[in-house]
């Protein structure tokens, strides 16, 4: 899978290498390439509890055949570190199905839930793994947001970070299209995602609080230089379709 997230240069925001438990609800989720038999780091995700971890509906699809995903939590370098975590099962949308990610329409009237849940094996918690708190109420506009990933957009010829990114993007106009995906529109040189990370969180700025998990629609506009949009998949008003997937014995 190539439709993936991350975090891109911009000449105003600051991107820093993150510290280790600076972004303790962030998951590595490394997707087996079917040609060269290496997991690479294409999608990630936020722990919401101790044995569930949200992220988007390509990556859990991705991931419902259990050997082909490496889910690692408390990783800073994208090869080594941290806890390497058993997925035992997975669920996405209904809306989703995969050939609506790999065609190349973008219009809004296409898009799907883009939401997954992966369901693991007990997660260790500690000072570095946390988990982070679902939304009570809906994002405000006009907000500044902290985005975290390991993608580089394939600046300077590479795919990934070896280190997670970290970054605050500032979003002058955010809006919810069927009041499901959220478009966070950035100001122009602020960071925003675009390659490697298919999942990965936005937060609020307390650090603490889930707003959205990354869509593949991202990528498919990252590329473009006329555009500052960044898709997520809003979490609050996806909240029953959460809550009615969560707690799943496997």
């Amino acid at each position: 899978m190539t439709f993936v997230l991350g975090i891109i240069d911009g000449a105003k925001g600051i991107i820093e290498d993150a510290k280790e438990g600076e972004v303790p609800y962030i998951a590595l989720v490394k997707v087996l390439h079917p040609h060269t038999g290496v997991f690479e780091p294409l999608c990630a995700g936020a722990i919401i509890s101790e044995t569930e971890i949200l992220t988007n509906a390509v990556c859990a699809a991705a991931c419902k055949a259990t050997y082909k995903c490496e889910v690692y939590v408390g990783r800073v370098n994208v090869n080594h570190g941290g806890k390497k975590v058993e997925i035992k099962d997975t669920v996405w949308h209904e809306s989703y199905v995969e050939m609506n990610a790999i065609l190349p329409d973008t219009r809004f009237a296409n898009l799907v839930l883009d939401i997954g849940i992966l369901y693991m094996s007990r997660i260790p918690l500690s000072e570095t793994v946390k988990i982070i708190a679902l939304p009570q109420e809906n994002l405000e506009r006009k907000s500044d947001m902290r985005i975290a990933g390991w993608g580089s957009g394939f600046l300077y010829g590479i795919a990934h970070h070896e280190k997670l990114k970290v970054a605050v993007s500032r979003a002058y106009e955010t809006y919810v299209i069927n009041k499901e995906i959220l478009v966070i529109k950035t100001m122009e040189f602020y960071p925003r995602p675009c390659v490697s990370d298919m999942g990965a969180p936005i937060v609020y700025m307390n650090n603490t609080v889930l707003a959205g998990v990354g869509s593949l629609w991202t990528f498919k506009l990252c590329k473009r230089d006329d555009t500052t949009r960044a898709f997520y998949t809003d979490i609050y008003n996806n909240t029953e379709w959460i809550a009615n997937n969560r707690n799943k014995i496997v």
